[in-house]
């Protein structure tokens, strides 16, 4: 029976595939493993498909469109000051996949783009290796952006402890941050109103990288007030030539980073429940659907009051919420108001405030 082995050269890079009877003696620099598949992409929500924060961003929106801000999920908006586009996932925008994002210039005359860190996890391992990148592209009919440039980056400071935004000066060719450097030469790549796929491919990773990143923005300068960039299909693979994208459900992948617990717009909920370690401290220890990598920060989104027994015999506003403790697939948290029982049982519940959403999130992003 003839059986295929792929061939691993320096750097494990895959220059063919023998067949090998029963029997026979496979060389030393034979490896008995299958070859890498053509979507092990090392991009987490490459179509943007993921919207834990919501699905449009701009100045009034919870979260908003910020330099430095993560939007959807994994996606870092960089931008050269706050509010210089609008971000929104739409859809049908390009021919592999369903979702894409679309930035809607909101200042005009200003350079944007999108960054995603890659963990070190991943990034390490593949030093001395190649990586390629592609991703697609375009610009709308009378909205008109001219290039975008895309450059992978390597971070050589502490694993995981990265500089989020990567760029230190959006003047000239741009500068990028102390620890991060580019792999290769970005050119600008000339959109139309038709989908492209861009690639740049063979690059090397350097024996001091710690994380990797792909950055892609606008090199434009003239940008006017509605002008629209598209943007869809990213990845980075390992290997010198870039596969046909492949959409993936990166869904859970993203909970590592980002969980948000939501009682929507409902008033009086009971939304968590724990005990009263004080009369001024309410502790739950709240399951997850997984684990953080790092203690996350809590958000609270809305308001949020104390209760003591059920039905309530005591209640409060709550003045703070803490994240005490990690734990795999569970943080314990610590809730502040006044006036309760030590050792009596509580909840944490949403106020009477109608139309407003309520929840409390944990975000762990490098």
């Amino acid at each position: 029976m003839a059986i295929p082995i792929r061939k691993l050269m320096s750097g494990e890079t895959v220059v063919g595939l023998t067949e090998f009877q029963t029997g026979d003696k496979i060389p030393s620099d034979y490896l008995d493993i299958p070859p890498i598949p053509a979507g092990d992409n090392l991009i987490i929500n490459g179509d943007f498909s993921v919207a834990q924060r919501g699905t449009t961003f701009n100045s009034t929106t919870w979260r908003k469109n910020d330099d430095d801000s993560y939007l959807l999920d994994r996606w870092l908006l960089l931008s050269d000051g706050n509010d210089i586009v609008d971000v929104t996932q739409i859809s049908g925008a390009f021919s592999r996949s369903r979702y894409a994002l679309q930035a809607e210039v909101e200042t005009a005359n200003k350079r944007f783009g999108f960054c995603q860190i890659i963990e070190a996890n991943t990034s390490i391992p593949l030093r001395g290796q190649k990586i390629s990148v592609s991703f697609a592209a375009k610009t709308v009919t009378d909205k008109l952006i001219g290039n975008v440039r895309v450059a992978v980056l390597e971070w050589t400071g502490t694993a995981d402890t990265v500089t989020s935004d990567v760029v230190s000066d959006w003047t000239g060719n741009l500068t990028f941050a102390e620890n991060w450097v580019a792999l290769n030469t970005p050119d600008n790549l000339a959109l139309t109103t038709s989908e492209q796929t861009f690639k740049v491919e063979n690059l090397t990773v350097g024996a001091s990288c710690n994380n990797l990143a792909v950055f892609i923005w606008t090199d434009d300068t003239d940008a006017a007030v509605d002008d629209i960039l598209q943007l869809g299909e990213v990845q980075v693979v390992r290997g010198s030539v870039v596969p046909e994208f492949v959409v993936r459900d990166d869904f859970n992948t993203c909970l590592s980073r980002f969980i948000e617990i939501s009682a929507g717009t409902e008033v009086s909920y009971r939304l968590l429940f724990g005990y009263f370690k004080s009369t001024t401290e309410l502790y739950i220890l709240v399951p997850l659907p997984a684990s953080f990598t790092s203690t996350p920060t809590l958000i609270q989104r809305g308001g949020f009051v104390l209760n003591q027994g059920v039905p309530s015999s005591v209640s409060g506003t709550v003045t703070s919420i803490t994240v005490s403790k990690t734990f795999p697939n569970a943080v314990l948290i610590i809730c502040n108001s006044t006036g309760f029982t030590e050792g009596a049982f509580g909840a944490l519940g949403t106020n009477t405030t109608v139309d407003e959403i309520k929840s409390i999130i944990f975000e762990a992003e490098l």
